[in-house]
């Protein structure tokens, strides 16, 4: 089966525990009976994510939706949406 995959976090588990959380802003994962593969657009570990990288990020790409012409205006929301959300799911786990 292959399936879209919408920006948010996946786990991974190694003997029944999280392993890892990813980050991730979109892509396709396909499943089968030995394993799920996901083909991301981005991926970040979130245990090597910076929130003042994150900050950055959201500031430039909002800068970015003010320069943009019309027609690059959707794309660059896109990457301000996308950098808002990996900012959201950094300082959920920091609480």
């Amino acid at each position: 089966m292959i399936s879209g995959v919408r920006t948010g976090v996946i786990a991974t588990y190694e003997d029944g525990a999280v392993a890892h959380r990813i980050f991730v802003s979109g892509g396709f994962a396909e499943v089968t009976a030995e394993r799920c593969t996901v083909l991301a657009d981005e991926a970040v570990f979130l245990d090597d994510a910076d929130r003042s990288d994150a900050e950055a990020r959201v500031t430039a790409a909002r800068e970015a939706v003010q320069d943009a012409d019309d027609d690059g205006r959707e794309a660059a929301q896109a990457r301000v949406d996308v950098a808002e959300a990996l900012l959201a799911v950094i300082d959920a786990g920091a609480s």
